[in-house]
């Protein structure tokens, strides 16, 4: 699809009054389907949630990549 015929469904969704669509790369989605179904695991999502609290209460260690 070109960007003109993008653009030309866009406006005829919009007059119509139908739902906005959102335009990415698959790469992007790829990625949003990644976080989602990581955010999906609640032990993940835990630990998430513990790591920020240690990091509020200065409970890090700095990341020191060995090259």
């Amino acid at each position: 699809m070109t960007t003109q015929a993008l653009v030309k469904n866009i406006e005829t969704r919009m007059k119509k009054n139908q739902l906005p669509l959102v335009v990415m790369s698959l790469e992007e989605w790829h990625q949003i389907e990644d976080i989602m179904e990581e955010l999906s695991s609640s032990k993940l999502v835990k630990d998430i949630k513990k790591a920020r609290n240690d990091y509020k209460k200065g409970r890090a260690v700095e990341y020191k990549p060995s090259n």
